[in-house]
């Protein structure tokens, strides 16, 4: 078993170092002849080709969620994210409690077992999107590009005040029907209790939408990402030769860490092979 073992880890390891090795001489001359968009405005004449642009994000619409009635107006996303109070066990083994976005495990401290309900069917976590545009012009982004604005780097807007679900109220909290006999009610996160659930929002700030470079392909007047991931984003204005210069360093940073997990690999499969070699001639030996 240990031989076999080895010998997929070594194969693996060889297969991640030639694709490291391979994908060091990526061809980028798709950027050089890529068209630069800094006006927004959308060209027939790159329909289907790559694009680099840049400007100002602009949300043509206002991101809402219509279950809770929250809106975020300038972004053009509005993240809804769920949490759930539950006990866990700190890295120094100290049983303990926190807000988190997934189920974490039942903790069992000698004799005593801690058990955490489990996450409601609803509501759940999403991301609600309007069009955008970068630059002056029509050109709009991708989800996939909004996609990547929705991340920590760029919310200023949060809100954890209680919300009202299903019309009931108990204990001062909003109380949400569930498939269990637990009660579990909406907080503002300042007395929870075990079960209890918190919703909170994210949006971002026009400001923070400035000065962004994006680097895709033209669809019917919509910048979106290829499916070989040469594509990328931003955040900030970059030239052609930046662009290029950027997607080559990643280029290679990627090249160098596959190379160098894939050899690792490889030489981890040989010492796992030799080793259950050794073992089994010594075993071999021993009942000669």
């Amino acid at each position: 078993m240990k031989k076999l073992v080895g010998i997929l880890f070594f194969i693996g390891g060889l297969l991640l170092f030639v694709f490291g090795i391979k994908s060091g001489f990526a061809d980028y001359s798709y950027i050089n002849t890529a068209a630069y968009i800094n006006d927004g405005h959308v060209d027939s004449g790159n329909e289907g080709k790559f694009v680099i642009a840049s400007g100002s994000i602009k949300a043509k619409g206002i991101a809402s969620d219509t279950d809770f009635s929250v809106i975020a107006e300038g972004s053009p996303f509005l993240k809804r994210r769920i949490e759930m109070f539950q006990v866990y066990l700190t890295s120094n083994k100290i049983l303990s409690w926190k807000w988190s976005q997934n189920k974490e495990p039942n903790v069992e401290i000698g004799n005593q077992y801690y058990t955490n309900p489990a996450f409601p069917n609803e509501p759940k976590a999403k991301v609600s999107y309007v069009p955008a545009t970068i630059g002056n012009g029509n050109l709009l982004l991708g989800e996939d590009f909004l996609n990547a604005l929705s991340v920590d780097k760029y919310y200023n807007f949060t809100d954890y005040e209680p919300v009202q679900i299903s019309g009931l109220s108990e204990n001062g909290g909003k109380k949400y029907g569930l498939e269990s006999d637990e009660n579990r009610y909406i907080t503002s996160k300042e007395k929870p209790h075990k079960g209890d659930i918190a919703v909170s929002f994210f949006a971002s700030d026009p400001n923070q939408l400035k000065e962004f470079t994006v680097l895709g392909i033209q669809k019917d007047g919509v910048i979106i990402t290829s499916k070989d991931d040469k594509s990328q984003i931003w955040d900030r204005l970059l030239t052609k030769d930046e662009v290029a210069s950027s997607m080559k360093n990643n280029g290679t940073k990627a090249s160098v860490i596959m190379s160098v997990i894939g050899a690792l690999f490889a030489v981890i499969g040989i010492f796992m092979f030799k080793s259950a070699l050794n073992s089994f001639k010594n075993t071999a030996n021993r009942t000669a």
